[in-house]
């Protein structure tokens, strides 16, 4: 009869009925495994910053990137009452981050890496205690150390204001004065200390190129194997990494500036011949460094734009000495070097490079080391003194007499 369900068709959609629901609820059970799943993922490819400031604290509290190139926001979070935050960033590799609240001046530098979880906590001293990666521990000992030797400094420095108007003063200051030299040496030694045993941490990319008390504490110059030791154990940690790259960039960019600068120190050394090139003078004539072999010369290189160089002049005036002098310039604009030319009214041969300091006078001779700048040669063009200083240039001369 129409109308009515038969017991054939009841079973038939009784069975459906739990057929769906079996579907049903299987498809809810791998949705949960999934959401889990990735939850779980998730959690191993963010790193989570969270900590604790000192009581009374307030504002907000952000966490940068800091790339070779610039300075990028990640995450900000305000300051709980308790002092408490949570910041969380998404590191595509380990890199390093700056932690800072609104005083500009309080900055902590972390290293994070996927799955990390950093720990902490400052007191109102500026010091601070962290765990969750090794790396960012390492910074933390430098930071710590560092802010207690300004502190202790600037303690000193107080004492030695204070002590201005006393009989005693000279020895208070000249005792002051062996105690910063002497921390600043231990501190140096700290510092190098951190960077050997851990030459492979990013940390150490920051450590080596770390100023105090306005000086930077290893000079690539100066600590060359250094810089080359932290280049290859980053490089072997962490192949790629935008940090590594730019600081293995740096150190080979130095050392070929380096290894210039000691062939340019050999190429001026006493003994050695006079490098020539052939330069115009104030009415375009060419006149040749070599042409004045025959008889002894002092090579003063200098730009007008150079207040040592003008006052370096007046010292080779007053000089009064019978030894031609020719004066190159490293000038760019040559009608202003003739006007200087002019108002000196030297008496010299005078020359210029109109390329100035990218010139290749500028390169042969290393003028971007240092203006103004003193050769002296004999008749034969043979160096017998180099001098950045005029000096040094007249105690030679009266060794000569």
């Amino acid at each position: 009869m129409e109308g009515i369900i038969k017991n054939k068709d009841l079973e038939s959609l009784t069975l459906l009925h739990n057929q769906s629901r079996v579907y049903y609820f299987f498809m809810m059970l791998m949705m949960v495994v999934i959401f889990n799943g990735c939850r779980q993922q998730n959690s191993t490819e963010v790193a989570v910053v969270s900590g604790k400031l000192p009581a009374g604290i307030r504002g907000e509290i952000r966490l940068s990137e800091l790339t070779p190139e610039k300075v990028t926001g990640v995450d900000s979070a305000s300051i709980a009452a308790d002092g408490t935050f949570r910041l969380v960033a998404h590191p595509a590799a380990t890199g390093l981050y700056i932690l800072h609240n609104d005083d500009e001046n309080e900055k902590m530098v972390l290293l994070l890496d996927k799955g990390d979880t950093l720990s902490f906590a400052a007191n109102r001293n500026g010091f601070y205690k962290i765990s969750g990666n090794d790396d960012s521990r390492l910074l933390m000992q430098y930071a710590n150390a560092s802010r207690q030797l300004r502190l202790t400094l600037d303690s000193l420095g107080s004492i030695v204001l204070a002590s201005r108007s006393q009989e005693d003063f000279v020895s208070i200051k000249t005792a002051a004065d062996r105690f910063v030299d002497s921390s600043l040496v231990a501190h140096r030694k700290f510092v190098r200390q951190l960077i050997l045993r851990h030459p492979s941490s990013l940390a150490s990319l920051l450590l080596v190129n770390t100023y105090f008390a306005g000086s930077q504490l290893f000079p690539v110059d100066s600590f060359p194997e250094l810089y080359r030791l932290i280049a290859d154990s980053t490089g072997a940690r962490y192949p790629g990494n935008a940090h590594v790259t730019h600081h293995k960039s740096r150190v080979e960019r130095a050392m070929q500036q380096r290894e210039q600068e000691q062939q340019l120190a050999d190429r001026l050394l006493p003994g050695r011949k006079l490098p020539t090139v052939t330069l115009p003078d104030e009415n375009g004539n060419p006149i040749a460094v070599s042409s004045f072999r025959g008889q002894p010369v002092i090579l003063f290189l200098w730009a007008s734009w150079s207040p040592e160089s003008r006052a370096a002049i007046q010292q080779l005036k007053a000089l009064n000495t019978t030894i031609h002098i020719l004066a190159l310039s490293f000038d760019s604009d040559t009608k202003i070097w003739k006007a200087a030319v002019k108002i000196e009214n030297t008496g010299w041969t005078h020359v210029n490079d109109p390329e100035g300091m990218s010139g290749a006078a500028a390169k042969l001779f290393g003028a971007s080391r240092h203006l103004p700048y003193f050769i002296l040669a004999d008749s034969s063009g043979t160096i017998i003194a180099s001098a950045a200083h005029f000096r040094e240039l007249a105690d030679t001369l009266a060794k000569m007499k």
